[in-house]
């Protein structure tokens, strides 16, 4: 098998399927965000055709992963790049969401609060649901991957000496 297929391959069922679920089975829901903000660019990264650490990247990345993994209510969320701007800048760079979104898990949402539901101006987002929405895109990528639909990036620095 391929060395770098392999690698990214670990990479993504371990810390964007594995160590998310392992956080919101654990309560760390808020984390969860930060870190799906940071998966669905990640592949897009893995999608084109730049090195992972090709500079000024990160809208293009983030949209193509959106575009090409998630279904159509991301899609349109991301529509004049909203979810980029809203969720992904907002969580990577202030660990913050915007003022128009609302972040919560199972536990704290009422039956009427559901995942990509509008309240007032504000779109709620579950940790969970998201989760199971990023795991879905993930395992199509996997696929893909599998049937050689996408070619394997070397994730490059000192991946390899890290801990799975």
């Amino acid at each position: 098998m391929d060395k770098n297929l392999d690698t990214l391959k670990n990479f993504i069922e371990h810390y964007f399927i594995n160590e998310i679920d392992r956080l919101n089975k654990n309560n760390f829901g808020y984390f969860s965000f930060v870190i799906i903000a940071q998966a669905i660019e990640m592949l897009g990264a893995a999608l084109d055709d730049k090195p992972f650490r090709a500079k000024n990247q990160s809208r293009k990345r983030f949209e193509l992963g959106i575009r090409a993994l998630f279904d159509e209510r991301y899609r349109q969320l991301n529509a004049n790049g909203w979810l980029y701007e809203n969720f992904r800048c907002n969580m990577s760079h202030l660990f913050v969401p915007s003022n128009a979104i609302l972040l919560l898990t199972k536990k704290q949402a009422t039956e009427n609060e559901t995942h990509l539901s509008k309240k007032d101006d504000t779109v709620i987002f579950i940790a969970e649901d998201f989760q199971k929405d990023l795991r879905k895109a993930c395992l199509f990528f996997l696929k893909k991957m599998d049937k050689g639909q996408i070619k394997a990036k070397k994730i490059g620095g000192s991946f390899e000496n890290h801990i799975l």
